[in-house]
């Protein structure tokens, strides 16, 4: 093996991955801001103008992540609504540049108290610089994915004693050995994309409970419950059927989500590995386990 080139290839792998990961957490506030054509709503002076009750829901909204940044001594990140029928909301941005957006959907669906329960967990995946730590998880897992890609290639296709002797290339060896490699990097990346989508469900656990700790514990369930209630059924409001609403497919770049509901991906078994959320199920029963062992009640 050459091991000066191996070298090379780690050192351009680490600053590739360092690189695209650094412009993917700086530019991830303002691509979600662009794709889901967010409108800053907490430093508009019409705010008042809005009717009731949607104009009053996002005056709490705004009071709720003022008073938590304050109390979190954290600074205050920008909150926006954009339009959509997905009950949706996603916390994004590099750290003292974040954004926080509500979907008008959720803003029209949802009561007051459910509302506090999305801001509560939305506002904890910033306070846990949730958005950073994945990247980094994804940056270490895409390098170590590149140096054993490169030592298993140096291995794989090394040249036989008889190739090196005969100076031939013995081609049905060469493509199976192709075929082999291929299916080693691409078991691989799956390990890797189980890995991460694991450490994704654990970052949403652990943001329903900080959420939890901020807005009350059942202000956070009555969110969770609101979510299971609407995946449990076909959902149609003025004649449109909600779950078909064609930006819930549309991602928001680098972003942490909360709500996403699909009743077609309610299937359990092996599927539920390549969840980015735990179920709701399972999240309003850690909560309501929670609730039993101690009283959160909310520090807003």
């Amino acid at each position: 093996m050459n091991w000066t080139l191996f070298f090379v290839i780690i050192i351009i792998s680490i600053v590739t991955v360092v690189i695209s990961s650094l412009i993917s957490y700086y530019l991830s506030k303002w691509l979600a801001k662009f794709v889901k054509r967010v409108q800053r709503i907490d430093d508009r002076k019409d705010l008042d103008k809005l009717p009731p009750p949607k104009g009053e829901k996002l005056r709490q909204i705004i009071r709720i992540v003022r008073e938590v940044s304050r109390n979190y001594k954290m600074k205050m990140p920008e909150v926006g609504i954009y339009p959509s029928q997905e009950v949706n909301a996603f916390a994004t941005g590099p750290a003292g540049n974040t954004l926080i957006a509500f979907s008008s959907g959720l803003v029209n669906i949802m009561n007051m108290e459910e509302i506090r329960g999305v801001v509560g967990h939305e506002l904890s995946h910033l306070i846990h610089y949730d958005i950073g730590r994945i990247l980094l998880v994804q940056g270490i897992f895409d390098i170590l994915h590149l140096i054993l890609s490169f030592l298993i290639a140096s291995w794989l296709f090394q040249p036989s004693e008889e190739e090196r002797r005969t100076g031939e290339l013995n081609i049905v060896k060469w493509i199976f050995k192709e075929i082999l490699f291929g299916i080693i990097t691409a078991i691989m990346r799956l390990i890797g994309i189980l890995l991460i989508l694991w450490y994704t469900r654990k970052r949403e656990l652990a943001a329903d409970k900080r959420g939890a700790e901020i807005v009350g514990i059942d202000d956070m369930l009555a969110a969770l419950r609101k979510l299971l209630e609407l995946e449990n059924k076909a959902w149609v409001v003025d004649g449109v059927d909600l779950t078909e609403d064609e930006n819930v497919q549309q991602g928001e770049p680098n972003s942490i989500s909360l709500l996403k509901f699909n009743p077609e991906k309610k299937k359990r078994g092996l599927l539920d590995l390549f969840r980015t959320h735990p179920t709701l199920e399972e999240r309003i029963e850690r909560l309501e386990k929670l609730k039993s062992q101690r009283k959160l009640p909310g520090i807003i």
